[in-house]
């Protein structure tokens, strides 16, 4: 199979489009015998002619002209990248996609975010914290907002920073024995029936992992 040399195309579509070697040469910023040579090795490699070289100049042949309406979408495309990436587009428009393990942690984040960014369009996915971080693995998200995870959890290549602290708080219905404490012992806690964050929550095993220090047992019934 053959293949297209992407030089040699760009130094015939400099030369068609200037319709001078030496303008070419100049448009390129390489040297005159630099374009002929491309140029040639095009010819020669498929056993074609694209220029007529005479003493008045150049002239595209009838394949020349055919290649140069191929050659000008192609080069076309490659500006309109190279105006892309040379904007603000990539950095003020499109979707920003953030995971978070409870949406209160990131509100106000948002809010913040969109004064300075309001023609980013945000997206929140809310999970446990392992999936966030999975989610974040598998490049499904782009940041996230979670309890800090275990070490052996956690790879190193994420960049990451503390954002808050909080505290854990049971919630108690009426009727129940601690609905007017204002703070509970962790004893107080053992035999408790509890529902609970979902496994996979670092809610849940910051919390388990306290009472079990202690021999606490709580009942997850829901």
């Amino acid at each position: 199979m053959k293949y297209i040399n992407f030089s040699q195309l760009r130094s015939f579509h400099a030369v068609a489009k200037t319709e001078s070697i030496t303008l070419a040469a100049k448009l390129l910023n390489i040297s005159q015998p630099t374009i002929t040579k491309q140029i040639q090795l095009l010819e020669e490699f498929y056993s074609i002619n694209v220029i007529n070289r005479h003493a008045r100049g150049i002239s595209l042949t009838d394949l020349g002209r055919k290649l140069f309406e191929i050659t000008s979408g192609i080069f076309e495309l490659e500006e309109q990248a190279i105006q892309l990436f040379s904007s603000n587009l990539n950095i003020h428009k499109g979707t920003l996609v953030t995971g978070t393990s409870g949406t209160y942690y990131i509100i106000k984040l948002i809010k913040e975010f969109k004064k300075l960014h309001p023609g980013i369009e945000l997206k929140i996915i809310s999970s446990n914290s392992n999936e966030i971080l999975d989610k974040l693995y598998n490049f499904q998200i782009d940041l996230g907002v979670i309890g800090k995870p275990l070490k052996e959890n956690f790879k190193s290549d994420l960049y990451h920073i503390p954002y808050l602290k909080q505290k854990i708080v049971i919630i108690a219905g009426k009727g129940n024995k601690f609905y007017n404490n204002k703070t509970i012992k962790l004893h107080e806690l053992n035999g408790t029936n509890f529902i609970n964050r979902e496994t996979g929550s670092e809610t849940r095993r910051v919390f388990e992992e306290n009472l079990s220090k202690a021999s606490i047992n709580v009942n997850t019934i829901m």
